[in-house]
């Protein structure tokens, strides 16, 4: 017996079957209430008895079939399911490692430009610490400060000649 969805559904109304023929038989709204007292009534004859043995060991043989069935197929999903959780753990060290090799490769890079930039800025440095080029650089910043505090006159026309008084 093949165990799938579709297949329970039949099988499930096949029970029902059962259990509706055994509960009308002894006249019980519920299979639980199905006891000794209510088989053994008159109208309850050997041939009815053998007739309900017979459909529910029917019912019980599908049943365990369909049991069997279900957990050979649950033991092959768990075992697909193993497998793809391997597979996915391997293809999260692969990224990781890419990764790692990503940043490594970008910190080399950052390292390299830093000692260039670091290179860059000694060698300009050096000559332009020389006391007449600093003397000449604090000479040019004091100027540029003494003309930003220096006031500023709009819309005053220029001359040359001052006139005298």
């Amino acid at each position: 017996m093949d165990f799938s969805l579709s297949a329970l559904q039949p099988h499930d109304d096949r029970i029902q079957q059962v259990f509706d023929f055994v509960t009308g038989t002894v006249k019980c709204s519920k299979l639980i209430d199905v006891n000794s007292k209510n088989l053994n009534k008159p109208q309850t004859t050997k041939e009815t008895l053998v007739k309900m043995v017979l459909n529910l060991t029917e019912v019980l043989c599908e049943s365990r079939a369909q049991l069997k069935t279900a957990a050979s197929r649950i033991s092959e999903l768990s075992a697909d399911q193993l497998a793809n959780q391997k597979k996915i753990i391997e293809m999260q060290d692969k990224l990781i490692e890419k990764q790692s090799e990503h940043v490594e490769a970008v910190k080399a890079t950052v390292t390299s430009e830093i000692k260039s930039f670091s290179d860059v800025v000694k060698q300009s440095s050096v000559g332009k610490m020389s006391p007449k080029a600093l003397q000449s650089t604090i000479i040019t910043t004091i100027e540029k400060q003494d003309r930003d505090k220096s006031p500023m006159v709009f819309d005053l026309e220029e001359r040359d000649d001052i006139p005298e008084d």
